[in-house]
Order: C-alpha cells, then sequence, then structure tokens
C-alpha cells in the first residue's frame, strides 16, 4: 500500500473551488492497483438529509466502492477504481447537490 499527496485546483465555471487531497492507492499482491481514496473538505452540510443525498450521488457512480461523509468535520472520503472513475467526477456530483468543495490541508491519511 502506498499514499501520495498533491494540491489540485478544481475550476467549475465561475472558477471558485479549489481542492487538495490525498490518494490513497492500495496494491494486490501482484502489483496490481486495487482501489484509491480520496478526501474532500465539502461546506454547506448541516444534517443527515445531507450526508444521505451526498452518500447516494457519489455512491452511484461507476466505479465508487465505498463514501464515508463526517458531518463534524464536513469532510467526505471515496473509495474508487481510478479505470472506472475520475476525481472531477466526485466532485461533480457533489456540487450538483448543491455543497461547496472547498480547501484542506492534510498532514496523513
Amino acid at each position: 500500500m502506498w499514499a501520495y499527496f498533491e494540491e489540485k485546483s478544481y475550476n467549475s465555471s465561475t472558477g471558485r473551488f479549489f481542492l487538495r487531497f490525498a490518494e490513497l492507492t492500495t496494491i494486490d499482491l501482484k502489483g496490481e492497483k486495487v482501489m484509491s481514496k480520496i478526501l474532500l473538505s465539502v461546506n454547506g452540510m448541516s444534517c443527515q438529509h445531507c450526508v444521505r443525498a451526498i452518500k447516494q450521488a457519489v455512491g452511484a457512480l461507476k466505479g465508487t466502492n465505498t463514501v464515508v461523509v463526517d458531518l463534524n468535520k464536513q469532510e467526505v472520503s471515496v473509495s474508487f477504481d481510478e479505470q472506472q472513475l475520475e476525481i472531477e467526477q466526485i466532485v461533480d456530483a457533489i456540487l450538483e447537490e448543491g455543497y461547496e468543495v472547498g480547501k484542506k490541508q492534510l498532514v496523513g491519511v
């Protein structure tokens, strides 16, 4: 298993969203990538309805394995197959539900 951190900017049509992410990639014993994990800071979540909305929207994307929403930390963790799903699609799904994906400083996964 290995992990790396990278800062990327995500430009929506307004250009006001930015994204820092940590990606954790799991390698099986044959050396093939199995799953990746991303941790996003999501602003605007305030209740269990918000949690369900994000879980359903991201969970419906082909290639999603798990979606964990932490309401207190305002974070969304998604494990997914990079060959079937791109990070931008995950971010778009959250934005379409009416939430903002904001900056996140990470020191570890």
